[in-house]
């Protein structure tokens, strides 16, 4: 996920830049299943799960703010 935000202020290329962030929502949506899955499964708690859900749904209305911006 570093690496497409990386990438994504490098590059000077309007389409480059939107294709860096949608591969980065798409890896924040992958992490936010793994969060779940771990839940489901016990290996973290339903507090866990909730706090860092809150912080995945933050970090993705900024990138979609970015998107948008531009």
């Amino acid at each position: 996920m570093i690496e497409y935000i990386f990438s994504y202020q490098i590059n000077q290329s309007e389409r480059i830049r939107q294709k860096y962030l949608k591969d980065f929502l798409v890896q924040l949506s992958m992490l936010n299943f793994y969060m779940e899955v771990s839940s489901n499964n016990k290996y973290i708690s339903k507090r866990q799960y909730e706090v860092v859900g809150r912080f995945l749904v933050e970090i993705r209305k900024i990138t979609f703010g970015v998107i948008r911006s531009e």
